[in-house]
């Protein structure tokens, strides 16, 4: 299954990349073959007017340079013959039709002009794009005349107010700088500057420099790493060979795109219970955060009405979907808890090297390799009017590629960065650098463990609102004056994020504590459990709603601004820690049952790569369009299933590439502490660990408990222990792996517990 999935997705990009070739007489087949003899002339007329009035301009141009007399430029614009003039001038952008709707990006048509080749008198089309704005007062803007709708682009640069980006097409042989010197020249006398201008000449030979050549020697290497694990595991099943897995060779199988394919793609149906609820609720997560990023990606032709499609009550969702990384906090510390916890349990001993070393080696090999495909061979694949924004992307990666790995990202004095996402991992990271202080003496010291992590929750919770207030900020991170400030002091900060990790500690605490004593709750208990949670959910996510305007409809208050802002991150994450623990516990019903289904397990393995990867590579995608879209919800739902696609399968290559063989090394070359040993510490108690929220219901009989679990569905002693499974590629950034002899010793040891209460 595994593998024929593999070849029909190199057989569908083989196919994609073949579709892109477009033959050489495109002219013939479109152009001027539909038009009568008299509206040919009368076109050809009309643009050899408009190219004559270029060509004329004296000082400035806005679509043609004016060269210095005998230059190569100057030569080749006077030797274009009049079919050549014709498609120059349709190829550039005019005044576009929607102007007061939004629509100021009359791009022209890109690959018509790129496409343009005259051998008899050597031309060939060089396109640009061009962008020049005014800073210009509101009531300059109210003032501005209607009159220029009938314009062309050339006359707009006398009006107040005007700013536009649009593309031209001149001769290769005409360079940036002469465009430029025009197009300024053109603007002196006016209140607008030139913004940016970028020329592509895609008849230029591809280049590669030293980063791309490397990148795609690595990728040769890891290929046939990846074919001859496959093999070599081919030739040990039918040899019956097994001694060779002992030698040199089990390096070369780690790599095996066969057996690591069926591991990304293994489905347990028998894999029910309610830690499988992450499964849904981290593939439905990612899902969420791609759909937010579309909807600031690509180049609107509708921008006026934008503010009335945004501010609708469910479009909140979207507005303030950043707490969906706050998801990815809670649910990072609830498995670092609860698998540093177990493995305390199984050693007594805490291990703080292969802590950090086992974070390290888990995040920054993919991210390193991500980076290094954006700063390298990515640049090649963009094409486009506004490709040149892959220029920055690719330069960035190549200067700034190691704070990304390194998880550094948010320092203050360094501005730049790679991967613009990736503020999450590094905030994650520097959490979970100082996270077990906060969890291990839960383990050595039960109840003053339990104070201390009551302190440190308190203290989180004060200080995301108290840095609002000092600075005066808004509640929350949606668009208004002071965004910038919110996300230096609070959203990328890990102090001001500390607190859902916390919730998330808790969580993983109560489910350790139900791996020994089976949670029990009265029906009133559940009802208001579910119903503080849903009420809850819905506040934080629509609590804002008066504020996060395009026109805010009320101005928040202090009390808004401290309680809310403080706390709703926390409040988010304790909703999110009932479903889990609910669901646990045989509690979550329908809910349950859905983001428990075994369909989202090889999507959930997926979620990691994907999100290292979706932020660039929508941005990159965006950056192919030839013409401005239509914002829409139908359209950026749609956009963004399509680019579901495409970063699932690139988030498939990176697992099996990078991901999958990078953990299976590390148990070759590093045993985790404490494989096979039994701790022998009476810590332990194989009767339950006090906790509140944990009762036993005497009542009832070992039968009934059974009986109930069996009709939910539920094994809480099993089910937990597949929380971490080396068969499964789990893909959350904070998960630690364990070995699969981990888990059946777990298994035997809870299921002794179990009969023994």
């Amino acid at each position: 299954m595994g593998a024929r999935m593999f070849w029909l997705s190199v057989v569908f990009m083989i196919t994609l990349a073949i579709s892109q070739d477009v033959d050489a007489d495109w002219q013939q087949r479109g152009g001027l073959s539909g038009l009568s003899p008299q509206r040919q002339q009368a076109l050809k007329h009309r643009y050899n007017k408009i190219w004559t009035g270029q060509r004329s301009g004296g000082a400035g141009s806005m679509y043609l340079p004016s060269p210095e007399p005998g230059s190569a430029c100057s030569e080749a614009l006077d030797r274009v013959n009049p079919i050549t003039k014709l498609t120059m001038v349709d190829a550039w952008g005019k005044m576009p039709d929607g102007y007061l709707f939004g629509n100021k990006y009359p791009w022209g048509q890109y690959d018509q002009c790129v496409r343009l080749e005259d051998d008899a008198t050597d031309i060939k089309g060089k396109y640009c794009i061009v962008y020049y704005r005014e800073h210009y007062t509101s009531e300059q803007e109210q003032a501005m005349p209607l009159e220029w709708v009938e314009m062309d682009i050339p006359s707009l640069v006398d009006i107040p107010g005007i700013s536009m980006q649009y593309g031209t097409c001149m001769p290769y042989q005409c360079s940036e700088q002469e465009l430029t010197d025009s197009v300024e020249a053109k603007l002196n006398d006016t209140n607008k500057y030139l913004y940016s201008l970028h020329c592509y000449n895609t008849q230029e030979k591809i280049k590669f420099d030293g980063v791309d050549i490397s990148f795609i020697m690595f990728c040769v290497v890891v290929w046939v790493l990846m074919v001859g694990g496959a093999i070599a595991e081919e030739y040990i099943q039918r040899t019956k060979q097994e001694n060779l897995k002992k030698g040199p060779l089990r390096f070369v199988i780690a790599f095996s795109v066969t057996t690591n394919m069926k591991k990304l793609f293994a489905i347990n149906p028998n894999a029910k219970g309610a830690i499988t609820v992450l499964y849904g609720m981290r593939f439905l997560s990612m899902c969420w955060v791609v759909h937010g990023h579309m909807q600031f990606f690509g180049t609107s032709l509708n921008y006026a009405i934008q503010p009335e499609k945004t501010d609708g009550l469910l479009f909140q969702i979207i507005r303030y979907a950043n707490v969906v990384t706050d998801t990815f906090f809670f649910m990072g510390g609830m498995l670092v808890t609860y698998g540093l916890l177990r493995e305390l349990e199984r050693t007594g001993k805490f291990n703080i090297i292969m802590y950090y070393v086992h974070r390290l080696i888990r995040l920054s090999p993919l991210i390193a390799f991500v980076s290094w495909f954006y700063a390298s061979v990515m640049y090649h694949f963009i094409e486009g009017p506004t490709a040149y924004n892959a220029e920055r992307t690719r330069a960035n990666c190549q200067k700034y590629w190691w704070k990304d790995a390194f998880h550094v990202t948010n320092i203050p004095t360094i501005h730049n960065m790679c991967n613009g996402q990736l503020w999450y991992t590094t905030v994650d990271t520097q959490i979970y650098i100082v996270g077990w202080v906060m969890i291990v003496p839960l383990y050595y010291f039960k109840k003053a463990g339990r104070a201390w992590l009551y302190l440190l929750t308190i203290v989180f919770l004060i200080i995301p609102g108290a840095i609002i207030y000092k600075h005066d900020l808004a509640p929350g991170h949606y668009s208004n004056p002071k965004d910038g400030e919110y996300s230096k002091y609070i959203y990328r900060m890990p102090w001001s994020r500390a607190s859902a990790w916390i919730v998330g500690i808790w969580a993983g605490y109560i489910l350790n504590q139900m791996s020994h004593k089976k949670l029990i709750l009265k029906t009133w208990m559940v009802v208001a459990g579910w119903t503080v949670c849903f009420a809850t959910l819905f506040l934080v996510q629509f609590g804002l709603y008066s504020y996060a305007q395009s026109i805010p409809k009320a101005q928040y208050d202090v009390m808004t601004q401290v309680f809310y802002g403080g706390l709703h991150r926390a409040a988010w994450s304790a909703c999110l820690a009932w479903i889990v623990i609910a669901c646990t516990a045989g509690y979550g019903g329908i809910i349950h049952e859905f983001l428990s289904h075994p369909g989202w397990q090889p999507l959930s393995k997926l979620t990691f790569p994907m999100y290292v990867i979706a932020f660039n590579l929508q941005s990159s995608i965006t950056k192919t369009y030839r013409v401005p879209s239509y914002w829409g919800h139908l359209e950026k739902i749609i956009e963004t299933c399509g680019m579901l696609f495409f970063v699932g399968i690139g988030a498939v290559f990176l697992t099996l590439m990078i991901e999958v063989p990078i953990l299976n090394l590390e148990k070759l070359l590093l045993k985790r502490p404490g494989r096979g040993v039994q701790a022998d510490n009476k810590n332990v108690k194989k009767d339950g660990q006090d906790n509140p929220l944990i009762v036993e219901e005497k009542e009832k009989s070992n039968d009934e408990v059974k009986d109930k679990d069996m009709a939910n569905g539920v094994n809480s002693h099993t089910e937990i222990s597949n929380i971490i499974n080396e068969d499964t590629v789990t893909n959350d950034v904070s998960i630690t792996g364990t070995e699969k002899k981990t888990i059946e010793d777990s298994v035997i040891m809870m299921n002794e517990i179990s009969k023994a209460t």
